[in-house]
């Protein structure tokens, strides 16, 4: 069997894990005796646990760069604005002042 061509298909179905633990597998003599199911199996476990790890740590990058995002973005609210009250001495706004566009004051 020819092992080179069998690892560009490998690498051509983006399976680059599996391809290096073959290769990696190919390197050690108590791999020999295993049964070709077991052997496959930890092909299979190598090439989910570098995408499940490549998921993860896309995932953590994703969320410190969004908490960076919040603690560095300034809130959108002065906070001078967001805390001000209506002091209890303050007069009520002009009976005119409330209209919007295209409402009439006429009754």
């Amino acid at each position: 069997m020819l092992n080179a061509p069998t690892l560009e298909q490998l690498q051509a179905l983006k399976l680059a894990a599996m391809a290096a633990a073959w290769t990696e597998q190919q390197h050690q003599a108590d791999m020999t005796a295993l049964a070709f199911d077991e052997r496959f199996g930890l092909l299979v476990e190598a090439e989910w646990l570098a995408r499940e790890n490549k998921r993860l740590a896309r995932a953590l990058q994703e969320a410190k760069l969004n908490s960076r995002r919040r603690a560095s973005k300034p809130s959108t609210i002065p906070r001078a604005a967001s805390s001000t009250k209506p002091s209890s001495g303050s007069s009520p706004p002009a009976a005119g002042s409330r209209n919007t566009k295209g409402s009439s004051s006429a009754g």
